[in-house]
């Protein structure tokens, strides 16, 4: 311990680093009741903290109040066949937003209006542009599903 007694009865020399100067001449004891008083929590400090948390805790009665009431003012629809037709149109509805935002390169954008002119050009009827560029693939898929086709 600093400041110990010795078998032989001398004092132990501690010095005290340039930061604890205010402990200089102090009683070892003083200087230990010192930091145990510094460690307690101020009455003010508690005050803020309880304040604090009552304010948080209305805040998020509030919060949790106005999700209750928004939620009983959207309308649910009854039926299930009324909520899928919901996800079909809102499906509907972000896809065309999806078309509209989407970025086509000038390139492929030149490509597929000089092909659009081209079919008109050429009198290509709506049986051959009907699937686009994957016509083929979209005819072996509905070969499959006609009856007598392969599965």
């Amino acid at each position: 311990k600093p400041g110990a007694v010795h078998p032989d009865r001398h004092f132990i020399r501690c010095d005290l680093r340039n930061s604890e100067v205010r402990y200089h001449g102090v009683r070892f004891e003083e200087v230990i009741d010192m930091l145990e008083i510094v460690k307690q929590e101020s009455p003010e400090s508690k005050y803020s903290k309880l304040a604090s948390r009552v304010a948080l805790d209305a805040t998020i009665s509030d919060v949790v109040s106005n999700a209750v009431k928004d939620k009983k003012l959207t309308m649910e629809p009854g039926s299930k066949s009324q909520k899928l037709g919901d996800i079909r149109t809102n499906r509907s509805h972000e896809r065309m937003q999806e078309r509209s935002e989407s970025v086509v390169p000038e390139d492929l954008r030149a490509a597929s209006s000089n092909q659009n002119t081209q079919a008109s050009n050429t009198g290509g009827g709506v049986a051959e542009n009907y699937a686009g560029t994957r016509s083929a693939e979209v005819i072996d898929l509905l070969s499959r599903f006609r009856p007598g086709g392969s599965k």
